[in-house]
C-alpha cells in the first residue's frame, strides 16, 4: 500500500502530468518538492557522467598547482629538470631534451709545485739556483774547461741514472728550487726518464752505455763505440746527443791509463767536454744516509777541506735503484749548502772541468 502524499499545496492537474513535464516545470523553483528530492536520489547514468565531467577541472587545477610547486623546487635545487624529478631520463623514450642527472663533485687535482716558492731551511733560507735554457744546456764550445766558477758554487751531479729513484730525486730538487746534472748510462731500463730530467731544467750528459771498464777501455775505438751507443740512445728521447761526458771511474783510473791521452785529444778536437769531481758522497758503497751526509760535509775530501770549505763544489752522487739512502740524505745535503750561501748550477760546455 502506497502512503498518500500531501498534495494540498499542489495543483492537482499538475500531478497528473508526465514525469518529464513535471521535472521541466519544477526546475525554476527555489524550494525542492518531494518529487525533486526523489529525482536527485535517482540520478541517471548520463547525469553521473555529466557530474564527473564538471569535477574534472578541479583535478586539473590541482595538477597545475602541483606542477608549479615542482617547478619552484627545481629552481631551488639548482636547475634540475622537471623530467628528472618526475621520473628522470628515459633512455628508451628517445628524448633528447631531458635534463642531465646531478653529478657528484669531483676532487680537484693536487696543485703543481710552485717553482717560485722553494722550500726554506730551518734557518729560514732559500736556495739561490741558476736556471739554464735548453739552448745553453745543449751548446758546445772550444773551452778548455779551466776557468773556475765564482766562489760558493755547487754542482750536484748524479751518475748511472735514470732509475726508479730518478723521480724521487727530481721531486726533492723541485722542492728546493735547484737543478742538477745527470751523467746517464745508456742501457738503463728507465732511460725514457731522461726526458723528465731534461724538461725539469736539469742537465743531461753521457756517462757510458755498458759501464764495463774492461770493454770500454780496451782501446780508443772501443771507448768511442760505447760513447756513441750511449749518445744515440739518449738522442732517441731528447732529439740530440749530449757533448758533455764523465768517464766511468773518472778520467784517471786503473783501467784507462793507456788509452786516456788519445781519447782526451780526440775529445778536444770534437769539442766534447769531460768532467770529474772534487767531492764524493761516498755512496758508491752500501751506506746509511747519516754516513753519506757526514762524508760530504765533514770529511777532508778536497785538499784538507770539507765540501763547505771549498771554493766551489762538483759533488759526485749516484742515481740507481739501490741508492735509496742517497735520496734520503739529499735534502740535508742541499740545506747545508743553502745555509752556507752556496749557489746551485748545472754543468755547461764551458764550465770548470774539475779534472783530476
Amino acid at each position: 500500500m502506497t502512503t498518500p502524499r500531501n498534495t494540498s499545496n499542489r495543483n492537482t492537474s499538475s500531478s497528473r502530468q508526465p514525469t518529464h513535464a513535471r521535472r521541466t516545470s519544477q526546475r525554476p523553483a527555489q524550494h525542492a518538492s518531494a518529487h525533486q528530492r526523489t529525482a536527485q536520489r535517482s540520478v541517471s547514468p548520463a547525469r553521473s557522467r555529466t557530474s564527473a565531467t564538471a569535477r574534472a577541472p578541479k583535478r586539473s587545477a590541482s595538477g597545475k598547482i602541483f606542477a608549479a610547486l615542482m617547478l619552484i623546487l627545481v629552481v631551488v635545487l639548482g636547475g634540475v629538470g622537471i623530467s628528472s624529478l618526475l621520473g628522470g631520463d628515459d633512455a628508451s623514450s628517445g628524448a633528447t631534451n631531458a635534463s642531465p642527472a646531478i653529478q657528484p663533485i669531483q676532487p680537484s687535482p693536487a696543485p703543481e709545485p710552485q717553482a717560485n716558492s722553494p722550500k726554506k731551511t730551518a734557518a729560514g733560507k732559500q736556495a739561490v739556483g741558476h736556471v739554464r735554457t735548453p739552448e745553453e744546456r745543449k751548446a758546445t764550445s772550444d773551452s778548455a774547461n779551466d776557468q773556475k766558477p765564482g766562489p760558493k758554487t755547487v754542482y750536484l751531479t748524479f751518475d748511472d741514472g735514470p732509475s726508479t729513484n730518478t723521480h724521487n730525486i727530481l721531486r726533492i730538487l723541485d722542492d728546493y728550487g735547484v737543478k742538477a746534472t745527470w751523467f746517464v748510462k745508456g742501457n738503463q731500463p728507465q732511460l725514457e726518464y731522461v726526458k723528465d730530467i731534461w724538461d725539469a731544467g736539469n742537465q743531461v750528459a753521457i756517462h757510458t752505455y755498458t759501464h764495463n771498464y774492461t770493454d770500454v777501455y780496451a782501446s780508443p775505438e772501443a771507448y768511442w763505440k760505447d760513447f756513441h751507443m750511449a749518445g744515440d740512445a739518449i738522442k732517441e728521447h731528447l732529439g740530440f746527443a749530449p757533448t758533455l761526458v764523465r768517464f766511468p771511474g773518472g778520467s784517471h783510473n786503473s783501467y784507462n791509463g793507456a788509452v786516456f791521452p788519445t781519447i782526451e785529444r780526440q775529445m778536444a778536437d770534437q769539442n766534447i767536454h769531460y768532467f770529474d769531481w772534487n767531492i764524493s758522497s761516498g755512496d758508491g758503497g752500501d751506506h746509511e744516509a747519516d754516513f753519506i751526509v757526514s762524508y760530504i760535509l765533514d770529511s777532508r775530501e778536497n785538499d784538507g777541506q770539507n765540501a763547505l770549505g771549498c771554493h766551489s763544489v762538483c759533488l759526485l752522487m749516484h742515481d740507481s735503484a739501490a741508492k735509496d739512502t742517497t735520496v734520503e740524505a739529499l735534502p740535508r745535503v742541499i740545506e747545508a749548502f743553502i745555509d752556507e750561501d752556496f749557489e746551485f748550477d748545472v754543468l755547461l760546455a764551458d764550465s770548470y772541468g774539475y779534472h783530476f
